[in-house]
């Protein structure tokens, strides 16, 4: 029964390799940056402020908007799924994050803080 168990458990192991999206090398040490970024930070979420084990990596600069901030550490934080959605789809919540804002001001420029957050 274990061999079974052991042998159906590799060909999943194998099916999830196989079915795994290829990236790029540039990609790959993007995705690396982003995440060692994110684990960094304190287990809390950068919207709500409350723990946050896991999370999503949040740009607090939207990476496809602002690509230069892409693997920036400061632009990248901690956050939970439903506090990341609501905050990169909801203009007017996201202008009322005025701790976002401020930790924003440390490598963005006035003028993208305005385009961004008004």
């Amino acid at each position: 029964m274990l061999i079974l168990e052991n042998f159906t458990n590799n060909i999943a192991y194998n099916l999830a390799i196989l079915n795994m999206k290829k990236v790029s090398t540039k990609q790959a040490k993007k995705n690396y940056l982003v995440h060692k970024a994110k684990n960094e930070k304190d287990k809390i979420c950068v919207i709500c402020n409350q723990y946050c084990e896991n999370g999503d990596p949040v740009h607090l600069m939207n990476k496809n908007i602002y690509p230069q901030y892409y693997t920036e550490p400061a632009n990248i934080h901690r956050g939970h799924r439903e506090c990341h959605t609501k905050y990169d789809d909801n203009k007017a919540f996201r202008m009322q994050q005025k701790q976002i804002i401020e930790i924003v001001r440390t490598f963005a420029s006035e003028q993208e803080i305005n385009q961004y957050f008004t």
